[in-house]
């Protein structure tokens, strides 16, 4: 059985020593990673029934984590405003303070955040829109079905699912292992999957690309496969000039292999980065996940 470290204090150290090499070949030896695996990339795409308008924004990671760090600010004391989001994304390195009133007005334009009351008329607090509540609810949900056939605290969790203040717990214990995780490498090894990750929806699409090529054996999956570029589109919710684009960087990249027969490989080192990526993102959350639970899984 493979659990998260207890929490503590130093979340930089912590999640230095929890993802290591190690730790990260465990989880990939698991007898259940390639159901997991499949769970989680399936579960990128919107489902059936979703309101596609409102899902798309979580398919920016901008706009993911801005909405992420909105709803952090506003479960702490100081709640959502002008001064603690530009002091939080001073610390963070994330911007200058100088943006942060253009990223409030964008938020609201999104629907992202909405003005909320106040009793102090010398201070503008901002509150996350239900709508934003809604779809993090339902990412924070089908992420943990992803990760439960491995970690315990993900099963656990989703028992308790909808108990008032629990999504606004994760969301902040989330947000603050997924910050310590992304400060661990100072240099990044190239290509990564920031190919895919820094394009609108595209580690959706990158998502589906795999299940596509999906045979039921051992996942990541190899391919070959004949990509269908509406079939892509339509099942990532995107348009066919965001999917071209992500095909594109990713040959680019080297990810992405033809062969003579125009199907699509996927390269060893697309194999490693997804095979590396998936356990270091199902740790992350199943420490928020412990971070929550507390003492009730020791």
């Amino acid at each position: 059985m493979i659990v998260a470290p207890t929490p503590d204090t130093d979340i930089a150290g912590l999640a230095r020593a929890m993802m290591t090499r190690e730790a990260i070949d465990a989880v990939r030896a698991h007898p259940r990673f390639a159901e997991a695996g499949r769970r989680t990339v399936d579960g990128w795409a919107p489902r059936p029934g979703d309101d596609l308008s409102k899902s798309r924004a979580l398919q920016d990671v901008g706009l993911f984590a801005a909405g992420l760090w909105c709803m952090q600010l506003d479960a702490s004391p100081a709640g959502l405003t002008h001064s603690s989001l530009a002091a939080a994304i001073s610390t963070w390195g994330l911007a200058s303070r100088g943006r942060v009133g253009p990223m409030l007005a964008y938020l609201r334009f999104r629907n992202m955040i909405q003005l909320a009351p106040s009793s102090d008329r010398r201070v503008t607090r901002y509150t996350p829109t239900s709508h934003l509540r809604i779809q993090f609810g339902l990412w924070f949900q089908r992420e943990l079905e992803g990760a439960a056939p491995i970690f315990p605290e993900a099963e656990a969790l989703l028992a308790r699912w909808g108990e008032p203040g629990l999504l606004e717990r994760l969301v902040t214990a989330y947000s603050t292992i997924l910050l310590a995780s992304q400060q661990l490498a100072d240099v990044k090894e190239e290509p990564s999957l920031d190919v895919f990750s820094h394009r609108r929806a595209g580690l959706i699409i990158l998502g589906q690309i795999l299940m596509a090529a999906d045979d039921g054996g051992a996942f990541p999956p190899r391919g070959p496969v004949r990509l269908v570029l509406s079939d892509l589109a339509r099942r990532s919710a995107a348009s066919r000039g965001q999917v071209q684009a992500v095909l594109r960087e990713g040959a680019k990249a080297g990810f992405l292999l033809r062969d003579e027969d125009g199907l699509t490989l996927l390269s060893d080192n697309l194999i490693r980065h997804v095979s590396d990526f998936l356990p270091m993102y199902w740790m992350a959350l199943a420490w928020a996940a412990r971070k929550v639970l507390g003492d009730e899984l020791s």
